[in-house]
C-alpha cells in the first residue's frame, strides 16, 4: 500500500470488527475466500488479484487538494473507474464521490478509541508524520521556533529530513525513528500540544490518537471534525500556527470527549453505509 492513511483506516475497521485486514507482502500471503474484497488504495501490483472473485472495490483515501501533490493518483483512479471488474471505490472526499457517483460513494473512516493513558506531562511539542509538501512543514518547524522564543518546549519528531531546516531556525528539538506503537503513545500522551497543519486532508489519525490521549493538536481546517477552537485560519503563517499552539498550552482542553463523540457518529454512519452496501 503506497499511501500511509489506508493501513490506518484499514487497522481501525479491523478493530471494530467490520473486515478482515490482510497485509500484501512477501510471497506467503494467504488470501481467504470472501464475498467483497476492498484493495487499500490501488497499486498496479494489483492487477493480478482481479480474479479473486466475489465483489471488488477500491479504497481511496486522498483527498482532491491531497492528489494535487501525488499526480500519480489521478492515472491509478481512472485506471480503476473504467476497469469493469472493479464494482466500486470508497471514497473519503465526499467532493470525489460526488464527481464520480458511477462507481464512488461517500462514507466516513472507522474510528476505534484509545484507551487513556496517565502519563505526566512534560514540556514537549510534537510533529509526527510523513514528509512531504501536502504536510507544511517549513510553516510548523518556523511556527516551532516561535512558539520557543516564548515557552521552553523541545519538538519531538520524526522528521529526519528537516534537519538542516531546524538547525537553521534554531529549533530544539529531539528526533526519533520509527517508535513501537505502545512507546509512540506514552509519549504522544505526555506532550502539551501536537501540530498538524497540513494542506490537505480526509481525515488524520495521528490528530484522532492525540486526542484519545488528552492531547490538543493545532490543526488547518482540513482536519474538518476538529473543533474551531483548534484550527489555524491561515496555515501558511508561522505565526497564526504559534498563537494557536500557545493557546491551546495554556487553555484547558476536553478534546477526549470531544473525539469520542465524533468516534461514536463516525462508526454509526460507516456501519449503516456498510449495511445498505453490502446488502
Amino acid at each position: 500500500m503506497p499511501f500511509p492513511g489506508v493501513s490506518a483506516v484499514l487497522e481501525n475497521g479491523e478493530k471494530l470488527g467490520l473486515w478482515r485486514f490482510v497485509r500484501l507482502g512477501g510471497s506467503r500471503v494467504v488470501i481467504p475466500p470472501a464475498d467483497i474484497y476492498l484493495f487499500g488504495a490501488w497499486h498496479p501490483g494489483y492487477q493480478h488479484l482481479l480474479g479473486l472473485g466475489g465483489r471488488l472495490g477500491v479504497l481511496h483515501t486522498s483527498s482532491i487538494g491531497e492528489m494535487d501533490f501525488t499526480p500519480v493518483e489521478w492515472g491509478y483512479l481512472d485506471g480503476v473507474l473504467l476497469d469493469p471488474r472493479i464494482e466500486f471505490v470508497w471514497f473519503g472526499d465526499p467532493a470525489l464521490a460526488r464527481l464520480f457517483p458511477q462507481k464512488g460513494f461517500y462514507a466516513p473512516y472507522p474510528l476505534a478509541c484509545l484507551e487513556p493513558l496517565d502519563m505526566e506531562k512534560q514540556d514537549i511539542i510534537t510533529l509526527f508524520c510523513p514528509g512531504g509538501p501536502k504536510k507544511n512543514l517549513a510553516n510548523q518547524l518556523a511556527a516551532v521556533a516561535l512558539v520557543q522564543r516564548e515557552m521552553a518546549l523541545t519538538l519531538h519528531t520524526n522528521l529526519g529530513e528537516y534537519e538542516r531546516v531546524m538547525r537553521a531556525l534554531g529549533v530544539k528539538y529531539v528526533l526519533h525513528p520509527w517508535l513501537p506503537r505502545a512507546d509512540y503513545h506514552r509519549l504522544l500522551a505526555s506532550a502539551r500540544v501536537n501540530l498538524a497543519i497540513s494542506w490537505s486532508e480526509t481525515f488524520n489519525y495521528q490528530v484522532a490518537e492525540a486526542a484519545f490521549l488528552g492531547v490538543p493538536s493545532a490543526v488547518s481546517p482540513a482536519v474538518e471534525w476538529m473543533p474551531e477552537h483548534c484550527k489555524v485560519l491561515n496555515p501558511n503563517s508561522p505565526e497564526e500556527i504559534a498563537k494557536k499552539a500557545l493557546a491551546l498550552v495554556r487553555g484547558p482542553t476536553d478534546i477526549r470527549e470531544w473525539v469520542e463523540r465524533v468516534a461514536q457518529s463516525q462508526n454509526a454512519v460507516l456501519t449503516h453505509a456498510l449495511e445498505r452496501f453490502t446488502r
